[in-house]
């Protein structure tokens, strides 16, 4: 008799919750029921699944806590529970559990507490998206050990930094060379933006800091980032000149520098040839801007 080792319910109307009889089918590797109404919580038989790689539950309206047999799928390559009403914190030991993990989806959900140091452990891990929730406190991860890793959204949440340590991990994602998103935007992070910003990865195109407590003058090193397209600064608490190596952005297409005390447009730094389509510069101290 063939087992049954994929099971896609993606994007139709079932309702009625996950119904407990999935753990009988132990021969799967990738269940999603991804946009489905289905309501109710995660049963506990989706452990039973032990060699389960894909978990999608994105978009199904469930409820509650992750249960605690869900960490004993340690093939799990993708988790997808993104956009629900899940809840609580995350245990310390998170990423032990999950060893094989390469993509991680749980925003737009209600989890709280801090990130759990043991993220650092999942080593294959490419995308890391925890926005929109309630998590807290400083992020004390190493996140040197993520070579594969492209996405970071942390935004939404109310991590914060404050003290010698409060960006120590935005130090140790310089490592990650193949980095192209860090979202950090709508958070408490609040700090001087540290020169080794200029030292993440060439292949970054997105970086979002928008909606924190940064202040101080822009390190002229993020003029290394010459893959930047999109430069989220709004919304902070910066100063002073703007660097001239924003000059050498050429692939900048969206900047926004506004509700910050700049005292000059960027447009004065910027190079003709830049593929700048959006500018925002509302509420800072600018007194002109060059043609």
């Amino acid at each position: 008799m063939p087992r049954l080792i994929t099971l896609y319910v993606t994007n139709n109307n079932l309702t009625g919750g996950i119904p407990p009889s999935i753990g009988n089918l132990t021969s799967l590797l990738n269940f999603s029921a991804v946009d489905n109404p289905l309501g109710g919580s995660i049963p506990n038989a989706l452990g039973q699944l032990r060699n389960l790689k894909l978990l999608g539950l994105g978009a199904t309206q469930i409820s509650g806590t992750i249960p605690p047999s869900l960490y004993n799928l340690l093939s799990l390559v993708r988790l997808k529970v993104f956009r629900n009403r899940l809840w609580g914190s995350l245990p310390q030991t998170f990423g032990f559990m999950f060893p094989h993990l390469k993509l991680l989806q749980l925003q737009e959900n209600q989890f709280d507490g801090p990130l759990p140091l043991s993220i650092s452990n999942c080593s294959q891990l490419v995308q890391l998206e925890l926005d929109v929730n309630n998590f807290s406190g400083k992020v004390r991860n190493d996140f040197r050990s993520l070579q594969n890793l492209r996405v970071i959204a942390l935004s939404s949440n109310n991590f914060q930094a404050r003290g010698s340590d409060g960006l120590a991990f935005f130090s140790s994602l310089t490592n990650c060379s193949n980095l192209k998103l860090l979202g950090l935007e709508q958070n408490q992070f609040g700090d001087v933006l540290p020169n080794f910003v200029g030292n993440l990865s060439i292949s970054i195109c997105w970086l979002l800091l928008n909606g924190n407590q940064f202040y101080g003058s822009i390190p002229s090193t993020i003029g290394n980032l010459v893959n930047m397209e999109l430069l989220l600064l709004n919304d902070n608490l910066f100063t002073g000149p703007i660097p001239d190596s924003f000059g050498y952005l050429h692939k900048l297409r969206w900047l926004a520098f506004s509700n910050n005390k700049f005292s000059e447009s960027p447009k004065d730094r910027m190079d003709i040839n830049t593929a700048l389509h959006e500018l925002h510069l509302v509420k800072n101290n600018i007194l002109k801007v060059s043609s």
